[in-house]
C-alpha cells in the first residue's frame, strides 16, 4: 500500500476512533441499498455503539494498574510530573492499538523552557524505512499559503530539519525559523517508535485492525436497518383498491373515525409488514461479542448485569487479555527508557540537563476481590507465613509506615485479647456483663 492510500485509510480510522464516522456508514449503506435515501436510512443512522473504540480502550491496559519509576534526580521526577508522562503514554498505548503504529516526538517548549511530548499518528506521518532502521520522518504541520491551499510538512533526518511545502504536485523546501542552515540540532531523530506487534520489512502495519473498523461499520449498518424495520412493524400500511379510486376520506390517525374510499368497487385493507427484528438484534449482539472475543475482551464488559465479576472469576474472563497486556508492558519498558534518553538529549541541547538514570516497572494486572474473599486470602497468607498483619495494613493504607503498622497491629491484638478475657470470665451472666462494662439493671 502506497503512502497516499495509507494516509487516507488511517484518516478514516482516526475519524472513527473520534466517533466521527457517519460518512463511512452512509457510504456502506449506499453500496448495499440502491434507494437508501428514499428509504430514509440516512436519517436513521445509528452510530452510537463504537465497538472499535470500546475494544481499543479495553485492550490498552499497560498503564491501567500503575507504573513505578525511580529517578536518581529529583529534578527528573519533577519534570516527568510537569510533562504528565503517564497521561501521554497511556494515550499513546490506545493510539498504538487503534492504528498499529505511533511516533512519540520530543521537542522544546520555549515558553515553559522545558521539553514537550507530542504524538504523531499514521494518517499524517510518513517514514523513510530501510533495513530495519528509520532514515527520515515527515509529518503534517498545517495548511498555509494563499487561501490555505499549501500543505506544510516538517522533515527530519539525523542531519537535516526543514519544512516541505506541498502544492499541486510540487514540493518546496523552506527553512524553519531560526534554522537557516536546515540542520538537525539534536543530531538524532527526536522520535520513539511504538509498534503493535512485530515489524519485518515495512515500518507501517496497514491491515491489522481492519476487522474492528469494518465490523463497527457493519454494526452501524445493521442497527440503522433495525431502526427502519422497527418503524415499519409499528404501523400497518393502508391499501385501497377498486375502479377509479380517488382518495381516502376521514382522519387516518384517529382509530375511532370512519374511513371511506371514493370510487367504484372500492375496498380498504391493511398491509401487515413482517420482519424478524429479534433475529437481527441477535445477529448484531453476536457480531459485537465475536469482535470482543477475538481481541481477548470479555463480552460481559458490553453488558450491564446485576452482579459484577470480581477476583478470580474476573481474572479468568480476562486471561487472554492479561497476557496481551504483559507483552505490551515489556515493550513499553523499552519505550520508556528510549523516551527518557531522548528527553535528556533534547534538554541538554537547551542547557537544561537531566541528570541521573531512571528505572521503570509496570504493575501487573490484578483484580479486586470482595471483602470476604480478601479476608480469607489474607488469613491464609498469614497462616502460611506468606505475609503478616502489618503488611496487610500497609497494603490497605499506603500512607502507613512499617513502624506505625506494627504498632496498630499490636494495639488491635491487645484490644481483642482484652475483650475475650472479659467475656470468658466463667461467672454468671451478671459477672460477664459487668466484665464487658454493661449495666445489668439497664
Amino acid at each position: 500500500m502506497n503512502d497516499t492510500a495509507r494516509l487516507k485509510k488511517f484518516a478514516l480510522r482516526k475519524a472513527m476512533y473520534d466517533d466521527n464516522y457517519d460518512d463511512q456508514v452512509i457510504s456502506k449503506l449506499g453500496r448495499i441499498y440502491r434507494a437508501f435515501a428514499e428509504l430514509k436510512l440516512d436519517v436513521q443512522l445509528n452510530t452510537n455503539n463504537n465497538v472499535m473504540k470500546q475494544v481499543v480502550n479495553a485492550t490498552s491496559n499497560v498503564y491501567s494498574f500503575g507504573v513505578n519509576r525511580d529517578f536518581e534526580s529529583d529534578d527528573a521526577q519533577e519534570l516527568y510530573n510537569n510533562l504528565r508522562v503517564d497521561k501521554v503514554m497511556s494515550q499513546a498505548n490506545r493510539y498504538m492499538n487503534a492504528f498499529n503504529d505511533v511516533l512519540v516526538q520530543v521537542s522544546w517548549d520555549s515558553a515553559k523552557e522545558q521539553p514537550k511530548i507530542m504524538l504523531r499518528l499514521p494518517h499524517q506521518t510518513e517514514v523513510g524505512y530501510s533495513q530495519g532502521a528509520v532514515e527520515w520522518v515527515a509529518y503534517f504541520v498545517e495548511m498555509t499559503g494563499k487561501d490555505d491551499k499549501v500543505e506544510r510538512w516538517a522533515y527530519w533526518s539525523d542531519t537535516e530539519h526543514y519544512y516541505i511545502d506541498k502544492s499541486n504536485g510540487e514540493n518546496k523546501v523552506v527553512a524553519v525559523e531560526d534554522n537557516d542552515e536546515m540542520v538537525n540540532p539534536f543530531g538524532v531523530l527526536p522520535f520513539v517508535y511504538l509498534h503493535n506487534g512485530w515489524r519485518d520489512e515495512s515500518f507501517w502495519d496497514a491491515y491489522t485492525g481492519d476487522d474492528l473498523s469494518n465490523g463497527t461499520i457493519d454494526l452501524s449498518v445493521h442497527r440503522t436497518f433495525l431502526n427502519h424495520i422497527i418503524k415499519s412493524q409499528s404501523f400497518k400500511q393502508l391499501v385501497g383498491s377498486g375502479d377509479n379510486v380517488s382518495s381516502i376520506q376521514g382522519q387516518m390517525l384517529d382509530p375511532l373515525s370512519i374511513l371511506t374510499l371514493t370510487g367504484q368497487n372500492t375496498k380498504i385493507d391493511v398491509l401487515d409488514l413482517q420482519s424478524n427484528y429479534e433475529q437481527l438484534h441477535r445477529v448484531i449482539q453476536e457480531l459485537a461479542n465475536e469482535l470482543a472475543i477475538n481481541y481477548g475482551v470479555s463480552p460481559s464488559q458490553f453488558r450491564m448485569t446485576s452482579q459484577a465479576s470480581s477476583g478470580f472469576a474476573l481474572q479468568m474472563e480476562n486471561l487472554k487479555l492479561d497476557r496481551f497486556t504483559l507483552e505490551q508492558q515489556a515493550d513499553f519498558k523499552q519505550y520508556e527508557r528510549e523516551l527518557f534518553t531522548l528527553i535528556g538529549q533534547v534538554s541538554e541541547y537547551y542547557g537544561k540537563a537531566v541528570n541521573g538514570e531512571m528505572t521503570v516497572d509496570f504493575v501487573e494486572p490484578n483484580y479486586p476481590a470482595s471483602e470476604t474473599e480478601q479476608l480469607t486470602i489474607d488469613q491464609q497468607s498469614i497462616d502460611l507465613g506468606l505475609s503478616s498483619p502489618h503488611k496487610v495494613l500497609m497494603r490497605n493504607n499506603p500512607d502507613l509506615t512499617e513502624e506505625d503498622a506494627r504498632v496498630d497491629v499490636d494495639d488491635n491484638i491487645n484490644a481483642r485479647n482484652d475483650m475475650l478475657n472479659k467475656v470468658k470470665t466463667g461467672g454468671s451472666l451478671n459477672d460477664t456483663m459487668a466484665a464487658l462494662g454493661l449495666n445489668a439493671n439497664a
